[in-house]
């Protein structure tokens, strides 16, 4: 098995929370719900119920958490940069094959095969 196969502690836990956030956000919302059979459970429930209930850091760590966090926009990374600039950088590969020149002829007429010259 090599280290990128590998479940991380992090990952498994990160993954465990978000199953759990996802099976609760599945089930009817209301105070008639059965007990919580783990304690992961209950914090979920709670999370959600803080959510459910409007709390705007809480809906945003919800969706985080089951969506991933969203990158930031040019802006954050630059706050001086406008919403409307962005720097892009183009690298070719191999520039030679995007020439589209044909080489010249460079032979003068007197050179060239007489058939091809124009009859007069």
């Amino acid at each position: 098995m090599t280290p990128t196969d590998e479940t991380t502690e992090a990952g498994k836990a990160g993954g465990l929370i978000r199953r759990a956030i996802l099976h609760e956000l599945l089930q009817p919302p209301g105070p008639d719900q059965p007990p919580a059979v783990s304690r992961l459970q209950q914090i979920v429930r709670s999370f959600l119920d803080k959510a459910g209930q409007g709390d705007m850091t809480a809906i945003k760590e919800a969706f985080d958490r089951v969506d991933g966090k969203t990158l930031p926009g040019p802006s954050a990374a630059d706050p001086n940069a406008s919403d409307d600039t962005r720097k892009v950088s183009i690298t070719w590969q191999d520039p030679s094959y995007l020439s589209t020149t044909v080489p010249a002829d460079t032979s003068s007429p007197s050179t060239r095969d007489a058939s091809a010259l124009p009859a007069s």
